[in-house]
């Protein structure tokens, strides 16, 4: 039985009763197709005719977006109005080239978005290099609305995400989309301006128009831009790049980390990121909130791509200019309009900015330990505050791990042994749970996001929490290597040593390396994605994991021992047996411990 209420579906059966949420869903796109067969839409033929000569067209539906196309030039001046009822015109307006779309090769011009308000009736008029003048006409918010599921709640994200209004929560119709999307890295951003009204009562109905005019009247496989911004200062999902978990960011990017490729920029898709605001900005600036969420989602690409804001680079038409620019320094076009291009140098600056205290909050630090007890303090961490444990390990190390402030550090033995320092509280230890039966040997310290808390890890499965670590249970397998928690600290992973992979709270399970040496599991930033790490420094990637490389892509022949995932979650540190420290990604070096730890390394912690 199924029983449907506004708001919630209910799946009945003899034994269970399972909530699905739903919600109204954006109506459904319309596009019109005014022409008779098979031209796709009315051609009106005055191309040449002298401004306030246009012919009247009755419209199949409630329009509430209209654009033009035509043959020529785009110096022709196009002019479009409308009325809810025959005879009641309003004011013309003149239809701006949108020089994002078209086709210049073939002369094909087509203008932005007209809010039409639900018009009945179109008249054009043009004058100039305008033949063949076809009228779009889109409507987004006058069809049949329909239920759908409802978008999850959003999981804690990484800090340095930005929320993004997804392409279900706009409304997008995946029906019309061509073709797979393709992937590349990404190095560079492209600012437009989308010439659509500005002061848009509803941006989404926008979006919407946006993605039937770029699919179905320009031909393109998917919306071209990659974000939109509005006015409010929101951020929507463009371009389809592929499904989600529950609580991702939608990032546009492949699960290795590539960029979808959009068509915002000819010759200039592959490798670029493209960002525009909503409405033209030729002669009026973009408001305060559009600009702000301009340049923290660009400063977001910026640091999850380990790109220079304030540098430049290589561009495919072979120009060396910034990484970010607008759509008018690579291409023949006035986009993003000049009141917005001449904002883009204060932009980057400030871009830079974000980026700059971003990194600047990352502790520049990290510990190597010793089988012997040996610590060796790395970056800008404090040797005072770990020194060499020594004695006190009465068992050889086993792993190390960082409070977030990266001004103290958790030291485990093999026996199950927690050694505090700095400001790392103990909490506590599996040595102490010896009475209660034998701990076996430990292999893995893993502190919770508040740093008053830490699991440790047993070869054998047995996972032990003390602080703010809640219980999350353990697996009797093995032998357990490695250990890794989720961003929200609500999950973890357990890898064994032939490759397997359990998973515990909110960590999805996402895959295994069977067959592989494995000797470390890390944990990727948004707590959907984690890397296994083989003895040889071969790197596996899972989920939103990113692909960065390992030892034998740089040539380097190593025995890797521990590996920890970068301050922000997008890279990731190998350590050595002999106290070398490799960083991928965007972990940043600070400095090795070859040479420097007795009898060979054991664990690393990194803040």
């Amino acid at each position: 039985m199924l029983v449907v209420v506004v708001g919630a579906v209910v799946l009945s059966a003899a034994s269970a009763v399972v909530p699905v949420s739903m919600a109204w869903g954006g109506p459904a796109t319309r596009l019109a197709s005014l022409a008779a067969p098979p031209a796709p839409t009315l051609s009106v033929p005055f191309a040449r005719a002298p401004l306030g000569v246009g012919r009247s067209l009755a419209l199949p539906f409630p329009v509430s977006h209209l654009g033009v196309r035509w043959k020529g030039s785009d110096s022709a001046v196009v002019e479009v109005r409308t009325a809810e009822r025959a005879g009641q015109w309003g004011p013309w307006r003149v239809a701006e080239v949108a020089h994002d779309l078209g086709d210049e090769a073939h002369r094909v011009v087509l203008s932005g978005l007209v809010r039409a308000g639900g018009a009945r009736f179109a008249q054009v008029r043009a004058r100039g290099d305008a033949a063949g003048v076809e009228v779009v006409a889109i409507d987004t918010e006058h069809g049949r609305r329909r239920l759908v599921r409802a978008a999850a709640p959003p999981a804690r994200a990484d800090v340095a995400d930005p929320p993004v209004i997804t392409r279900a929560q706009w409304g997008a119709d995946e029906s019309i989309r061509r073709h797979a999307p393709s992937f590349a890295p990404v190095t560079r951003m492209v600012v437009h301006h989308t010439v659509t009204p500005n002061d848009d009562p509803d941006p989404a109905a926008t979006m919407r128009a946006i993605e039937a005019y770029h699919v179905k009247a320009n031909g393109w496989d998917d919306i071209g831009y990659n974000f939109v911004v509005d006015a409010a200062g929101r951020v929507y999902e463009g371009r389809w790049a592929r499904n989600y978990g529950p609580g991702e960011t939608h990032d546009g990017e492949s699960l290795d980390g590539q960029g979808v490729v959009g068509a915002h920029a000819e010759g200039e898709n592959a490798g670029s990121v493209g960002v525009a605001l909503l409405g033209e900005f030729t002669g009026r600036d973009p408001s305060p909130a559009a600009l702000d969420a301009l340049q923290r989602l660009l400063a977001w690409k910026a640091e999850r791509n380990g790109i220079d804001p304030l540098g430049t680079t290589t561009w495919a038409g072979g120009q060396v200019l910034p990484t970010i620019v607008g759509h008018r320094d690579v291409g023949q076009t006035t986009c993003p309009g000049d009141r917005l291009q001449s904002r883009l140098g204060a932009v980057r600056q400030a871009v830079g900015a974000v980026v700059a205290r971003d990194r600047a909050s990352v502790p520049p630090a990290y510990v190597v330990l010793g089988r012997d007890g040996t610590v060796v303090a790395l970056g800008t961490a404090d040797p005072g505050l770990v020194g060499g444990l020594g004695p006190a390990l009465l068992a050889p190390g086993a792993a190390i791990a960082a409070t977030p402030s990266g001004r103290g550090w958790w030291a485990l033995t093999g026996n199950g042994r927690v050694l505090p320092s700095g400001d790392a509280p103990l909490l506590g230890s599996p040595e102490l749970s010896a009475l209660l039966g034998p701990v076996g040997r430990t292999v893995a310290i893993e502190p919770t996001p508040s740093g008053l808390g830490y699991w440790v890890a047993g070869e054998d499965g047995r996972v032990w929490n003390f602080g703010d670590a809640p219980n999350l249970g353990s697996a009797p397998a093995g032998p357990v290597v490695g250990m890794a928690r989720t961003t929200s600290g609500r999950g973890y992973w357990l890898a064994t040593g032939s490759g397997r992979v359990m998973a515990f709270g909110d960590a999805p399970y996402l895959g295994d390396a069977p067959g592989r040496s494995i000797v470390a599991v890390a944990g990727a930033a948004g707590g959907r994605g984690y890397w296994l790490v083989g003895s040889d420094g071969s790197v596996y990637p899972f989920g939103t994991a990113r692909r960065a490389g390992g030892l034998p892509q740089r040539g380097i022949a190593d025995r890797v021992v521990a590996a920890r995932p970068s301050h922000l979650g997008h890279g990731y540190y190998l350590l050595g047996a002999g106290g070398a420290v490799y960083a991928f990604g965007d972990a940043v070096s600070y400095g090795t411990a070859a040479g420097r730890v007795g009898t060979g390394a054991a664990g690393l912690g990194v803040p």
